[in-house]
């Protein structure tokens, strides 16, 4: 956190921006894993066959 001293941005006001993001990024990344759950994706592909088991 050297970089906000630095700035002179005070803590307070540096999370009133950031959390909004780091919020952003926790329900894409949490969508991107239920879609993927849900699609079954496998990391050589998008689906694995049926028959596979």
């Amino acid at each position: 956190m050297g970089y906000l001293a630095v700035a002179r941005i005070p803590y307070e006001l540096w999370v009133k921006f950031v959390w909004k993001l780091i919020a952003a990024w926790l329900v894409i990344a949490a969508l991107v894993l239920v879609v993927g759950a849900i699609w079954e994706c496998q990391p050589d592909g998008w689906r694995r066959d049926p028959g596979d088991n």
